[in-house]
């Protein structure tokens, strides 16, 4: 994100983000996610405003407004969200259960958004690896393999679909006789 994109942020919220997470995402480290708002971490500055006012407000997911001293991070797309502490100095990672900070699982999981971020960042990199993705390809890029895996599976699925049917047939064709 920008420094403008970081500013306008904090300009919609009125809240001031950590050195920690204005430095952390002054440079997303993962290309192919860049402008995201898939993962547990977003860098679509646009995305985080709404989700951020949403909670607030308990608009959209949340039970209860969110207090203003809690920014979510990101989503990716379950009931529970990581959110850092604004009032504390090294920008705490909460793991927020179901939206609510009163939530059963609901805590601090690490005492630092660097330190949670870096350990983070690490495991989606190692992930995208693992599945044959660059992670420092550009977004697009990315995109186009996933779409092409995402194929592939499902004609893989509608052929095995087919072969069980088949099988299925020809056994109770077999077992008639």
């Amino acid at each position: 994100m920008t420094e403008d994109e970081l500013n306008r942020i904090e300009g919609a919220l009125s809240i001031q983000l950590p050195a920690s997470y204005r430095t952390f995402m002054s440079c997303f480290p993962i290309p192919a996610f860049a402008g995201n708002s898939e993962l547990e971490l977003w860098d679509d500055p646009d995305a985080l405003i709404r989700e951020n006012m949403a909670l607030r407000t308990a608009d959209s997911h949340a039970q209860q407004a969110w207090p203003p001293q809690y920014f979510c991070v990101g989503n990716s797309g379950g009931s529970w969200v990581h959110a850092i502490d604004l009032e504390d100095e090294q920008g705490a990672v909460w793991y927020v259960d179901n939206f609510d900070f009163q939530g059963h699982c609901s805590g601090i999981i690490r005492e630092s958004f660097t330190d949670w971020a870096i350990e983070y960042i690490a495991k989606v990199r190692s992930d995208l690896e693992i599945d044959g993705l660059n992670p420092d390809d550009i977004p697009e890029v990315r995109k186009r393999i996933e779409e092409q895996s995402s194929r592939v599976g499902c004609r893989a699925t509608v052929i095995l679909i087919f072969v069980v049917v088949v099988a299925f047939l020809a056994l109770a064709w077999l077992f008639e006789w």
